[in-house]
């Protein structure tokens, strides 16, 4: 049997989509384990994670670890700015 799961992430800032879905495309393509298939797709606004899994604690793993992706790819983009300013001073 075979577990789906879609998640959508809504952006504001087409640069900031575009960026997140370049950081998570390594992890789309390089699945450390066969239990989970990953499809990462893009619209106009936000991001589609598309998981198919063969068991439920495979499933909880991907969406977790994609998850923890985001919050990082989050925190990166939120003090890239401040960084960005500080360095032109």
């Amino acid at each position: 049997m075979i577990i789906a799961c879609t998640i959508q992430i809504e952006f504001d800032d087409p640069q900031i989509l575009h960026a997140t879905k370049q950081a998570l495309v390594p992890e789309e393509i390089a699945t450390p384990t066969n239990r989970v298939i990953t499809h990462i797709k893009c619209t106009n606004t936000s991001i589609l994670l598309q998981f198919n899994a063969f068991d439920l604690v495979s499933l909880r793993a991907a969406v977790n670890s994609y998850l923890r992706w985001l919050i990082g790819i989050r925190s990166v983009l939120k003090i890239l700015p401040r960084i960005t300013v500080k360095n032109s001073q």
